[in-house]
């Protein structure tokens, strides 16, 4: 994964992903790697992450893939695609906005 603007990955990489896909900021946080098809390119998101209550696909670009691949935190790996700890989502990104 790669950084933004100076800011430490996941935080720049959340913000890239945030402006690349138009996706709301809980559908990224709440991702899972089981709901990405990165060869496929097409990310699944369920009913329950979604605020309008609709299942949709987004087929995220190619720029959007590449910050996506990368090591996965925790051991065994997390289940989330953006997590600091491993075991629950990734939180913070207020403060990024506001900086």
């Amino acid at each position: 994964m790669t950084s933004c603007s100076g800011y430490a990955v996941p935080f720049g990489s959340v913000i890239q992903i945030l402006i690349l896909t138009g996706t709301r900021q809980s559908e990224l946080l709440e991702a899972e790697w089981s709901e990405l098809d990165l060869g496929g390119r097409m990310w699944r998101i369920p009913r329950a992450c979604s605020k309008t209550d609709v299942a949709h696909l987004v087929p995220p670009p190619g720029l959007a893939c590449g910050i996506i691949e990368g090591p996965r935190i925790g051991n065994p790996p997390s289940a989330l695609l953006f997590t600091t700890a491993g075991s629950a989502p990734f939180s913070g990104v207020p403060k990024v906005h506001n900086r």
